[in-house]
């Protein structure tokens, strides 16, 4: 039923508003991949309280896509987060959050979309997996931060350690 809307554009533009509604009906439905991605759609002043008793089950889903997505949204609209014992600059922590996702399964490799669009976007175009083009063009004490953060990320998502994530 919701992909109805989607068949038949007849090459014509899907409007932004009709993806966004089209996500928000997912997720309205408990569709854990929309659910992830409206929390990105979030005004970055509203408060992260409001929806972070619900992001322990989404990351229990073990799903890249939405591992992903919870990490952007966790990383957005802040200076740092703790993670464990330490804060975390917010960019090294939405690096780390990332590569989690590609050590989880998501499709980072040098044909995937993350290295296609860091190569059309950023003209960072190398045969090597995404990881390398981000080293590439991030600050090498940002991405040590992050690569230490990732181990601590992937092993909190599979031993379920909510708390070490700072979600509880």
């Amino acid at each position: 039923m919701l992909a109805d809307a989607c068949r038949g554009f007849e090459g014509g533009a899907i409007e932004p508003a009709l993806i966004v509604d089209l996500l928000g009906r997912a997720a309205a439905s408990g569709e854990p991949h929309a659910i992830a991605r409206m929390l990105l759609f979030r005004d970055f002043a509203a408060p992260k309280d409001e929806v972070i008793d619900a992001l322990p089950a989404l990351l229990a889903t073990g799903d890249p896509a939405v591992i992903r997505d919870v990490g952007a949204f966790l990383s957005r609209g802040e200076a740092a987060w703790r993670y464990g014992h330490e804060e975390v600059p917010a960019g090294a922590a939405a690096i780390a959050w990332e590569l989690a996702a590609c050590d989880l399964g998501y499709a980072c490799g040098p044909t995937s979309r993350l290295a296609l669009a860091q190569c059309a976007f950023l003209g960072q175009c190398a045969p090597g997996r995404y990881e390398d083009a981000l080293a590439s063009r991030e600050p090498p004490e940002l991405m040590a931060q992050a690569l230490r953060l990732r181990h601590g990320i992937v092993r909190a998502v599979r031993a379920r350690d909510w708390s070490w994530l700072g979600l509880g």
